[in-house]
């Protein structure tokens, strides 16, 4: 791409960033600068970046969050088996449903089962999702008969599979 061509795409792109996050001119500029500094530190384009902000800010995450959970999707992006769209999508919704800030601590746990276990970043995403909507749909009384519900099932699984093979 030329670069009068990805001058043109970026600018579009924190065009959607300014109508989605919002925030005076003063904090697009700085969000742009930020984005064009980091991808010359990772590999993922500006104008990727400011996708990433777009959907965070489309799909709530506060303004002042916006850099930190760009940069947390993007480097999950560049290493993991999510692309940029799918982790700022999945995670954004998940940090709605449980209210979870800390946008670096979650991006690492998820890095860090999808390395250490036999499964991918994209499928513990995708099973955290799953779990957190069906907790949110159990009314608060119910959490705790779930809970222990839900320990006794993962008990007798633990115990009764191996017994199977």
């Amino acid at each position: 791409m030329d670069c009068s061509k990805a001058a043109a795409e970026f600018e579009t792109n924190m065009a959607a960033v300014k109508r989605t996050v919002g925030g005076d001119d003063s904090f697009i500029k700085g969000l742009g600068e930020s984005f064009k500094q980091m991808s010359t530190e990772m590999p993922i384009t500006a104008s990727e970046l400011a996708q990433i902000a777009t959907t965070a800010g489309q799909l709530g995450i506060a303004q002042d969050n916006v850099e930190t959970f760009t940069t947390v999707m993007a480097k999950l992006a560049t290493t993991t088996d999510l692309s940029a769209d799918n982790a700022a999508t999945m995670l954004a919704q998940f940090a709605n449903i449980t209210g979870v800030t800390d946008y670096e601590r979650l991006g690492s746990a998820v890095a860090a089962l999808g390395d250490s276990t036999a499964t991918t970043a994209s499928k513990v995403v995708d099973m955290s999702q799953a779990c957190i909507y069906n907790y949110k749909m159990i009314s608060p009384q119910n959490r705790r008969i779930s809970s222990l519900l839900n320990g006794t099932l993962r008990g007798y699984v633990a115990t009764s599979l191996p017994r199977l093979y």
